[in-house]
Order: structure tokens, then sequence, then C-alpha cells
């Protein structure tokens, strides 16, 4: 849990960052900030779903979580095309 409240902190904070930048670079350099602090906090998202959930009920889990990833994935596309 350590790794995805240190990347929840990050991810804060480099957002913050971004709307404060004055510059192209600073903002794209908060940006890999924010982009860090992410995968921080979503990679290790299956492990706390299986450590939290019985072995009966961890592909059932899982698959509400991939089948909640892709429709978001699905729906950002949708509403960012012209």
């Amino acid at each position: 849990m350590r790794s995805r409240e240190n990347g929840l902190v990050l991810f804060i904070i480099s957002t913050l960052l971004c709307a404060a930048s004055f510059s192209a670079t600073g903002l794209i350099l908060f940006r890999v900030l924010q982009g860090s602090g992410s995968a921080m906090m979503f990679a290790t998202g299956m492990a706390v779903l299986t450590s939290v959930f019985p072995t009966s009920e961890r592909g059932k889990v899982l698959g509400i979580n991939v089948a909640a990833v892709y429709a978001g994935l699905s729906l950002d596309a949708r509403f960012t095309m012209a």
C-alpha cells in the first residue's frame, strides 16, 4: 500500500504543478511526474484486489476491474473524437 499512497501524493502534487506551470517545458516535466504517480497507483491495483477478495471471487473481481478499465478507455475515445 505504501507505493500506492506515494503514487497518489506524487500525482496530486504534480497535478498542482501542471496547473501552475508557465512554460511548455515545465508542463511536460510535470506531466511526466504525473504519469509516474499514476503508474505507481494503478500498477498495484491488481495486487490489492487479489489480496482483499477470497480466492473464490478473484476471477469475478478481476473481470469487473478489467471491464471497467476498457469501458473507460472506450468512452474516452468516444468523447474526445471530433
